[in-house]
């Protein structure tokens, strides 16, 4: 995983760390890339930030920085790795998600209304989860260092270069990877109270926090998200999570202590 900046504290390494040791029997090492380590658990290894030619906007706009999980050398050659972005929440066994073959695996993004209304339009990938063979995809790394800048002129955020650029790509099996906005909000109209959103799916392996509301959101009682996928209050089974490991969800805005 990856953190860097002030959105996201110490309290989502920890809460993804505790998850993965739960739900993952295999040995496996919890690896954060991040220019802060303090307040992470000692068991997970730190790394700093990569060094990369890009600017501040990079940092903002999209996850580019995690294209350095790439970089030939970082992790030895034939490891299979597994980038989980903060936001995520584990759900289910992920023994199975080391073993989905050496190409790049990445989330396939669900139909939108404008990809009913026009079937010629393709479907992208995700990078909130995306595993890949250590080694295999350095060419990843050395393209985009080589024009940062055409690399974000060209595909806007990083998944879509990702995707882009892998030499062989496939995405994670139905069910697996579920979204909290797209999947677990009930319809758009009427009042959504917390008791209203749906659970994960028995088979879902991983819930997915991509844009808002965030995990931190829907612990608090407040209201929540934006636009149409908006709700209020904490959601009992989020709560119970942030529990279950260790960590008490924090009421307002404020960081975990």
């Amino acid at each position: 995983c990856m953190i860097w900046g002030i959105l996201y504290g110490p309290e989502y390494v920890n809460l993804l760390h505790r998850a993965v040791k739960h739900f993952l029997p295999e040995p496996h090492e919890i690896i954060c890339m991040t220019e802060n380590a303090d307040g992470v658990d000692q068991s997970v290894t730190v790394e700093p930030l990569p060094k990369l030619p890009i600017k501040d906007s990079f940092w903002i706009k999209g996850g580019w920085p995690k294209l350095a999980v790439f970089k030939p050398g970082f992790i030895p050659d034939g490891t299979r790795v597994l980038f989980v972005d903060l936001d995520t929440i584990i759900t289910g066994d992920m023994s199975a998600m080391f073993e989905t073959g050496p190409q790049v695996t990445m989330v396939q993004e669900w139909k939108r209304l404008v990809d009913y209304l026009n079937p010629f339009r393709a479907q992208k990938q995700l990078s909130s989860v995306f595993a890949f063979d250590a080694g295999r995809e350095g060419a990843i790394y050395d393209a985009f260092v080589a024009d940062p800048v055409a690399a974000q002129q060209t595909f806007r955020i990083e998944q879509y270069f990702l995707a882009h650029h892998a030499t062989a790509l496939n995405t994670w099996p139905a069910g697996w990877i579920q979204s909290f906005k797209r999947h677990l909000l009930p319809p758009r109209l009427g009042v959504r109270n917390a008791e209203t959103v749906a659970q994960p799916d028995a088979q879902c392996k991983m819930l997915i926090f991509h844009g808002e509301p965030r995990p931190i959101d829907v612990v608090q009682d407040q209201v929540w998200g934006k636009r149409f996928r908006y709700g209020h209050g904490p959601i009992p089974y989020m709560l119970d999570y942030w529990r279950q490991f260790g960590i008490e969800p924090p009421t307002s805005q404020e960081k975990v202590s």
